[in-house]
This record gives C-alpha cells, structure tokens and sequence, in this order.
C-alpha cells in the first residue's frame, strides 16, 4: 500500500547535507543524515508517495514514521486530526474567562496605547458572584480567568477575592482552574506576588521595551515620569522570591526599528540573562510595535514609535533566534507547537471577554468597534447573548481551500484575527506560518537546548 507524505510535514536540507522533516500536527522531527535511506532518495527527487520500506533490514523507521503521522494514507487524515484537536479546544470542557477588574484605567500612558484610560469602573461582589454563578452554570473540566486593562492590579484586591473563592468553587464541584495577568508590574510587591501565587494566580506577562532609554520613551507613568525601573524591579522581586515553583513570566518585549537594533538587542537580552539566568519560569517574547488602533476604527497617525510593516518581520525573527542563541526560553514556541497556538481566542465559544458594567466582548484589542459587543453577563451568571455572538463562534476551520493543505493549520484554525474574518469575510493567515524552515530551524534548536545537561 502507497503512503504519503502529510502536507504537515515541512522538509529541507540543512547545511550538513541532512534532509531535517518536521510535522506541525504533534512537534515530533526526524534528521535523515543516509544517503541510502529510502526518505533522503525520496526527497532528493522531490516526491511524497512512499511504499513500505526496509531500512537496514528493519521496518522500524518506517514504522516510526507511520506511528508519528508523518506517513499517511490520504489527507483526510491529517485534516480529521486538526479537526479533532480544533473540536476539543473549543468545547464546553473549558471555559476561559477575561476580567478587566479596572475597566481600561492604567497608571501607565504608553504612548503605542489603543486604550481609552478613561474609563475606570471598578468590579466588586456583585461582579464576583456574577462570575461564580455562570462558573456554576458551565460547570467546565478547566477554568481559565485572565485579568487584563488598562492596569488590572489597580484592583488587586478584588483579584484576590475573586481567585480565592473561585479556587473554593472549584474545589467543591471538581474544577481544574488556573489564572494568570497582564500587567505593567509596576504595582507588584513580594506581598503581593505571594498572595497571588496562593491565591492560584501564577502566570504572568510583563512588558518591558528595552534598555531603559527606549523603554522610557514608550511605557510612561501617568505622572510623566519614566518606568523601567519599577518594571525591572517586578522581575528582579519575582526572580529572587522562593518557593514559587510554578510561577511563569513571559517578559514581552514591544520593539521597533530604533529598540531593536542589533546592537540595543544584545545588550537587552543579556540584561535579562543576568538577571534570570537560567530560570525556568522566564520566557521572552519579542513583538513588533503596530497600530492596533486601527481595529477600532481609529487609526493613529504615522509615528516613529511604530515599527516598520516592511522590516518589523524580519526583526521579529532576528529577535527571536537571538533569544534563542542567548539560552532564554523564547516564549513563541508555544505558538508554533501547540494546538491553536496561533489562532485568537476570540473565535472561540468558550471564551469571554466580562467589562465592570457587565458588558461580553470577545477581543481586547477592538474594544469600541461594535462589532465586539457579543452580549451580558447577568447577576445569575446567564449570558444574554446578541446577533454578534454567532458572527465570532461559528466554526472557521479550513476557511478557504489552501488551509486544507497548509501545514500550519493545526497552529492556525483559520482563525488568526477572528475581527478581520467577518469584516473583510475571509480567513488570513498568521505570519508565523511563513517561513517554516526558520521556524523549525528555532524549535529543533530550543527543544535541544532545554534538554537535561544542554541547559
């Protein structure tokens, strides 16, 4: 029987002469070194079928192969795969919940900000029983709560209050549950980190823009006075602090043209590195600064904060294998090898993004567009949902004809930026999926560099 090669399979030749494949589906690569190997001379001649082979008087590389779904026998089979693991990530088994505690208010004025930081209502216990009602009436295998702004930790109390009772919650009916913040840091405290973390919030992402002359001219405090080193404070409290074993920070670096030269690069990161080392709980995620303004219908004018459309990929991916060759974890990996990595949360149903006056969202970036608005959280924890709530949720999966061969579905969905899907009525395409080669080269290398004793 003929098998072939999945199309989630992306192949090339490194400089060694090896023929390196790597399937998107599941993270598993192979290296083909032998000349003489069935798969080297099939790919030498640039063809997919492949018939059951002998390789050194043993099946057992075919079969690996078989087992590890880089062989199959249509590509049916690759698609009812991501099918399955798009199906299972949108199920009612999860339930993953966004709280902006302080509405948009912040402490901070950034000045690539889309927000209105006006708007600073606070959430209390009508909020939190609100939220522990609909938790009740989902009853999920998993909870998920994020908090998000404007600057969540300007209500921290009710962070706390809200995660205290919610771990009871679940406790009680058999919930696994955890939470997590987006946060400038500024706010953070040895006491408060620690009420967090016992309070089961234990995953951060905390911004920092670079060295201090460029972070400070992009994250300013409302008093106009410059912020890296209340930043910088935050990661060094977190770093010190015992007995936070499964805390988890993802330093975000929003960069542009002038942040991200080669040279500032270096520096910056080996700033981190002296201050993290090797800890296990850090990763870096490096971002292009763009105008996500736009998606509210209000684009900024051209500014020379903003990074390049033109430059800022390629940046990106020079950021990113720098981080890498440094030997800090790059937070991107989640994204190329987990299921939905690259697909936003916002077409998913089970997802919420919950307001202070109650209002349901579903992406933090379009907040005035009124397309956002999918409905109400009531004080019984139903949900009140509008004509918007279907234009998100519907399945996107294989959108258009090329996501049925695209070895970046399983990442994808179809579901990139769910906004731009029903505005412009078509799926786009992440621009992580370009390039493979350089992605595979990051990932082979990361996934080496974390082995026991290569740390």
């Amino acid at each position: 029987m003929a098998y072939h090669i999945s199309h989630s399979v992306t192949a090339h030749k490194n400089i060694d002469g090896d023929w390196v494949l790597y399937n998107w589906t599941n993270g598993e690569y192979a290296s083909i070194y032998d000349k003489e190997h069935p798969i080297y001379k099939i790919k030498e001649r640039s063809e997919s079928v492949v018939e059951p082979f002998l390789y050194q008087g043993s099946h057992d590389d075919f079969n690996w192969l078989l087992e590890n779904k880089f062989l199959v026998k249509n590509r049916e089979e690759t698609i009812n795969e991501v099918l399955l693991s798009y199906n299972k990530i949108r199920s009612d088994d999860i339930l993953h919940l966004i709280v902006l505690p302080v509405d948009q208010a912040c402490n901070f004025s950034c000045v690539y900000c889309y927000e209105d930081h006006a708007q600073k209502s606070r959430m209390g216990e009508m909020h939190i029983n609100a939220i522990l009602a609909l938790v009740r009436r989902k009853h999920p295998k998993m909870l998920h709560i994020e908090y998000f702004g404007g600057e969540p930790l300007l209500n921290s109390k009710f962070i706390l209050e809200l995660n205290k009772r919610v771990m009871d919650l679940c406790r009680e009916i058999e919930i696994s549950f955890k939470s997590s913040a987006t946060t400038n840091g500024s706010l953070l405290s040895e006491d408060l980190i620690r009420g967090l973390y016992d309070n089961g919030l234990r995953s951060y992402q905390i911004t920092i823009d670079g060295l201090p002359e460029d972070h400070n001219k992009l994250r300013i405090a409302n008093n106009g006075k410059p912020t890296f080193e209340l930043v910088w404070r935050a990661l060094a409290l977190m770093a010190k602090m015992e007995g936070l074993d499964n805390l988890n920070v993802l330093i975000r670096i929003n960069f542009n043209e002038k942040s991200a030269q080669e040279s500032k690069r270096y520096a910056f990161i080996e700033k981190i590195k002296s201050l993290i080392g090797k800890d296990g709980r850090f990763s870096v995620l490096p971002r292009q600064i763009g105008d996500y303004s736009g998606l509210n219908g209000s684009p900024k004018p051209e500014s020379d904060y903003l990074c390049s459309p033109k430059k800022g990929g390629a940046l990106k991916e020079d950021y990113e294998r720098d981080i890498i060759n440094s030997g800090l974890r790059l937070g991107d990996i989640s994204t190329w090898v987990g299921v939905g990595g690259s697909a936003c949360y916002a077409g998913r149903p089970n997802s919420l993004v919950v307001f202070p006056d109650m209002k349901l969202q579903k992406c933090t970036v379009a907040i005035d567009n009124p397309l956002n608005t999918v409905g109400e959280l009531k004080v019984d924890g139903t949900l009140e949902l509008n004509g918007n709530w279907d234009l998100w949720t519907r399945p996107s999966i294989f959108g258009k004809n090329e996501c049925n061969t695209c070895h970046f579905s399983m990442q994808c969905n179809s579901s990139a930026c769910p906004l731009i899907n029903i505005q412009e009525k078509k799926q786009i395409c992440p621009p992580d999926k370009l390039n493979p080669q350089d992605k595979v080269e990051k990932i082979i290398f990361y996934n080496e560099m974390m082995e026991p004793g290569n740390e």
